[in-house]
């Protein structure tokens, strides 16, 4: 790693190499920008040209080229958002008064450029340090990721919550909340080892990131519990996802010298299909939840699920019992 005197330049122009998208702008209107296999980053701002995040061209091209039509004409309709990676309050109103975010009075500024394999990693300029995000991105990503289950961290989750719910308020789209426990998995631990529990969180978080849709989110929510969001589901259609996760949990190959011999889930789920501005997430996340619980008083490796249909003063949130796949096979039989 070499060290240098320099400065740094700055110019009104606008880079041909620096893309900036508004915040909310769908995936089919991104992937119509002119040499995006060339663009490998595009800054993501909101109304006020704050910077919010930033996006991965690779992961535009990824989510929009799918081979599954249903899936790929969905994420052409999901907004820049959900495959930006945040910046949080990087860019927050006190950006306005910060000497370092006051560089377009000036032209130019001492820098010392930091180089490694002949590629500039960072610049030190102000007393502060500008770090190159191609070389932190993966270091942002581990820490948005859960190390045991490669799944997205209930923060990630949470913000995602938000930004969805927006979305389903703007469109009237439905949006749906699971919440997944695994089941005794206390006895997993103590009859086993630690290591075989979290062996078991991982082949769960597998199987949930397998059995959902790719534009849906899954999560580790804390411990034994995970979380789930699922989009466009019209009523009715919330029982396919959780008949999906009870059946493939139950095709889980498990290892016989880890004393375990099944993997049960239980499932709770609220959808919300209509009035949107009369509910709050957190609401929903609790009508979920109740229905969890339930699933659990009633025996667990079970699912139980909720739909409202109507406004807050209407709604009917006792929840329901789903049957498995399994189940409606054996009675169709």
């Amino acid at each position: 790693m070499k060290l240098y005197n320099g400065e740094l330049t700055v110019r009104n122009e606008e880079s041909d190499s620096t893309v900036t998208i508004a915040s909310g702008t769908p995936l089919s209107e991104v992937v119509n920008i002119a040499d995006l296999y060339e663009i490998p980053y595009m800054l993501v701002l909101d109304d006020a040209g704050r910077l919010l995040g930033i996006a991965s061209s690779i992961e535009v091209l990824d989510r929009t080229l799918r081979r599954n039509l249903r899936e790929r004409e969905r994420w052409l309709d999901m907004p820049i958002d959900s495959v930006m990676l945040p910046m949080h309050d990087l860019c927050s109103t006190q950006c306005s008064t910060d000497p370092m975010f006051a560089v377009q009075s000036r032209t130019s500024m001492e820098c010392t450029p930091i180089v490694d394999n002949d590629r500039v990693v960072a610049v030190v300029a102000d007393n502060d340090l500008l770090v190159s995000y191609k070389g932190v991105e993966s270091l942002l990503l581990r820490s948005m990721t859960d190390p045991v289950t490669g799944l997205p961290t209930r923060s990630v989750y949470l913000r995602r919550l938000e930004d969805e719910w927006k979305r389903a308020v703007a469109t009237g789209e439905s949006i749906s909340i699971i919440l997944i426990d695994v089941d005794h998995f206390k006895d997993v631990n103590d009859r086993c080892g630690h290591h075989v529990g979290d062996a078991v969180l991982h082949m769960v978080g597998s199987c949930l990131r397998r059995s959902l849709r790719s534009y849906d989110v899954v999560a580790r929510y804390g411990g034994d519990e995970f979380a789930a969001i699922c989009f466009g589901c019209r009523p009715g259609e919330i029982d396919i996802p959780l008949r999906r996760l009870q059946d493939e949990i139950g095709k889980l190959s498990i290892p016989a010298d880890t004393g375990i011999h099944e993997i049960t889930l239980s499932l709770g789920a609220a959808a919300l299909h209509e009035a949107h501005a009369d509910w709050q997430p957190n609401e929903l996340v609790q009508a979920a939840d109740k229905c969890l619980y339930r699933a659990k008083d009633s025996g667990r490796a079970c699912a139980w699920r909720t739909e409202i249909l109507t406004s807050r003063d209407d709604a009917n949130l006792d929840p329901v019992a789903v049957s498995s796949l399994r189940e409606r096979t054996t009675r169709i039989r």
